[in-house]
């Protein structure tokens, strides 16, 4: 940390122990940090990880920025803007955000794990090497491990000091581990002293720099119950990790076969359910043991597992960490990203190793293991989990462990697999029958009212960083009379599963959905030049109606809308959509309403352009938005720029969404730009220049593009 080396890349095979090196790294740097009393010195870290699956580039540095956002205790304005928009920021503008930031310190150290493991790595080296080349960036240096690929060799050898995990100290630092190992494990201290002594040289020798591979031989070891076996093994030690596991999985009980299989895929799946944001906890395996298990295994009266009997039998290819006041029985995860990758090959396929092989990928490849999370969470035994959760989460607030998303998840087995099940309806990685998703986001399911107050308790208690938790809180069905599958729709569109939302309009009887009226409550923000408010108001009764403004709960696009447009036509009214969507209705100066456009679909659907017997017209609440695309759509299709609303028409219900536009009946569309602030249902920025390009469309002076 004293050097003045900008980068230094840590590279070796894999099982090498470079994730252990960063960790250790992390913690020096923390340490380092907070005794030097700087509040100009920061850090921050970013682990790469298989199972995210992803380009970690924008990941990395949303991530980074973030951590630093936190310790200079200010988010710069551009940066807030694009939050308060809803906007991704490219890498580009994420690295400028970044620069913005660093300006608050005189030193950030920061750590990247596992550079090797992003899909595809190109993009992350390219910011790597933006960030060490880059003047803005002087007061940035990196620590970066990976894997030894030709491709990270030639980026990283003329930006950084390189460091091979293949040296005399590695290999001094695996004989060290092995012997103590062979010293404190009891089964070993029971081996006459010489073999110990002949099975270290073997071990420390054989290793050739793969702390991994020395920690799978001693598994391998122990699982053998005569020293002739023991000898034999020390005698024919296999050459990789490949070979290793195969030999790990040959070794292991037949009595215990069915426990690994089940502890290895449920881990493997929870990983592609949460990817590695949600520890998995380990009481969650033993859990959900007989939810997979075969009727007959369930009728067997087997003897139930508990951790230690998961330890011994899972030996070297789980990691159990923690307990205590976060997780009584700890958390558990794959011990080695190698024993996926062994797992999902063709290599497992041969020997006993078959009968935990997981090959392929794809969203059907858990379908088992998500189908068992929602039929339990269908049982009418699952209203002990519902008590449960509740009695747990009447305790946020009051435990440090709830700081943090992932533990609040984790914590409680019940909580974790409400929101497991959750994750897997609304995210839609997982396939699953998609009967068990209607069923679990049916608003007239006694469990679902728990569902919905759960999710509404984690995010008043700072859940934000799950989107899907914090935006399914927007919008708070309640059990009615509604035909069959209203709610579900809903819900469904609501969660943007368009997919399953067609499905469910195939089945028998769907057509009855068009004819209820939904009740419960949304959530809307409304935009005005003082700032944001928000408000609860009951969602207008039609389906179709509610997704009209179901931007202002979080919707980026307008597919759920425009799927209802096509497969509702003939069961709304076009003008009523049509006022409910316009104050949300926005495109950026250099977009058009294209055919796509709620707003051209809806005038094509006969909506009246002057929304006749309503108290404001569609043009009015456009001016007071600075809609600019809406004010030109509007005229374009025959609005009256005079209509003022209609006299005769009832105000909108105090506190609804419609009610922010009230005000307006009675003043012209230009007398509103002129006289009236911005007030708009979507987080779009006001500027002067919206005004003036308003009141040119309104008196026929231009038409878009207008120069800003």
């Amino acid at each position: 940390m004293s050097s003045k080396d900008r980068c230094l890349w840590v590279h070796g095979i894999p099982g090498a122990g470079k994730t252990v090196l960063t960790s250790y790294v992390i913690r020096k740097v923390i340490r380092t940090v907070e005794e030097s009393g700087d509040p100009r010195s920061a850090y921050a870290y970013y682990y790469c990880h298989h199972a995210h699956n992803q380009d970690e580039a924008a990941a990395f540095l949303r991530w980074i920025v973030s951590q630093l956002c936190r310790s200079a205790q200010i988010v710069p304005e551009a940066l807030y803007e694009s939050h308060r928009l809803r906007l991704q920021p490219s890498l580009e503008e994420l690295l400028r955000h970044l620069g913005l930031v660093l300006e608050r310190f005189s030193r950030v150290f920061i750590v990247v794990d596992a550079l090797d493991e992003s899909q595809s790595r190109e993009t992350l080296i390219r910011v790597i090497r933006d960030i060490l080349s880059d003047p803005q960036f002087l007061k940035v240096q990196l620590f970066v491990t990976s894997r030894e690929y030709i491709d990270i060799e030639r980026a990283m050898e003329s930006i950084s000091t390189p460091i091979s995990m293949s040296n005399q100290f590695v290999e001094e630092d695996i004989r060290t581990f092995v012997a103590a190992r062979l010293k404190s494990s009891s089964i070993f201290q029971r081996w006459p002293e010489d073999f110990r002594t002949e099975v270290e040289e073997a071990l420390s020798a054989g290793a050739k720099g793969m702390f991994r591979w020395a920690v799978c031989q001693l598994d391998i070891l122990r699982r053998l119950k005569h020293q002739k076996k023991a000898r034999e093994a020390i005698g024919n030690l296999p050459r990789t990790l490949g070979e290793t596991y195969e030999r790990i999985f040959s070794c292991i009980d037949p009595e215990d076969i069915e426990i690994v299989r089940h502890c290895l895929w449920w881990t493997m799946f929870h990983n592609a359910v949460w990817d590695s944001h949600i520890p998995l906890p380990a009481q969650v395996l033993i859990d959900t043991y007989y939810l997979t298990a075969d009727d007959e295994l369930a009728d067997d009266n087997p003897l139930i597992p508990d951790i230690e009997i998961l330890k011994e039998s899972c030996g070297c290819l789980l990691s159990f960490t923690g307990g205590g006041d976060d997780f009584d029985d700890g958390v558990v995860s794959l011990a080695h990203y190698t024993v996926r990758e062994y797992l999902q090959s063709s290599r497992a396929l041969t020997g006993q190793s078959s009968l935990f092989a997981r090959p392929g990928t794809g969203s059907t490849l858990y379908e088992v293991e998500a189908a068992a999370v929602f039929k339990q969470l269908l049982k009418l035994e699952a209203e002990v989990d519902l008590k449960d959760m509740e009695n747990h989460l009447e305790g946020i607030g009051e435990h440090p462990v709830f700081d943090d998303f992932g533990l609040m998840i984790a914590a409680n087995t019940s909580v974790y697999r409400f929101f497991t099940g959750f994750q897997i309806a609304w995210v839609g990685k997982i396939a699953v029958e998609p009967s068990l998703i209607f069923d679990f986001l049916d608003p007239q399911k006694p469990h679902f009212a728990h569902l919905a107050n759960a999710a509404h308790k984690l995010y008043m208690h700072g859940c934000y960083e799950s989107e899907a938790i914090s935006k399914f809180t927007y919008l708070r069905l309640t059990p009615s009379d509604d035909p069959a599958g209203l709610g579900i729709l809903a819900n469904l569109l609501w969660s943007h599963r368009l997919d399953l939302a067609a499905k469910l309009l195939q089945r028998p009887g769907a057509a009855r959905i068009w004819q209820g009226r939904l009740s419960g409550e949304v959530f809307s923000e409304i935009w005005n030049d003082s700032g944001r408010s928000f408000n609860y108001t009951p969602p207008p009764g039609n389906i179709v109606e509610l997704f009209a403004f179901a931007l202002t709960a979080g919707e980026e696009s307008p597919d759920s809308l425009n799927f209802l447009l096509d497969h509702a036509q003939g069961h709304f009214n076009p003008t009523s959509v049509l006022i409910h969507y316009i104050g949300i209705h926005h495109h950026g100066y250099n977009e058009t309403c294209a055919g796509d456009c709620p707003l051209r679909r809806l005038l094509g659907l006969g909506a009246d352009p002057n929304a006749r017997g309503y108290p404001c017209t569609p043009l009015q609440i456009a001016a007071v938005g600075r809609d600019l695309h809406g004010v030109q759509t509007l005229l374009q299709e025959g609005a009256d720029r005079g209509a003022t609303g209609s006299i005769e028409a009832d105000d909108w219900e105090a506190g609804s969404a419609l009610a922010t536009f009230s005000g307006l009946r009675g003043i012209e569309a230009l007398e509103i730009v002129k006289s009236l602030e911005h007030r708009a249902l979507g987080g779009w920025r006001h500027k002067k220049y919206d005004d003036d390009a308003a009141m040119e469309l309104l008196m026929g002076l231009a038409e878009l593009p207008i120069s800003e």
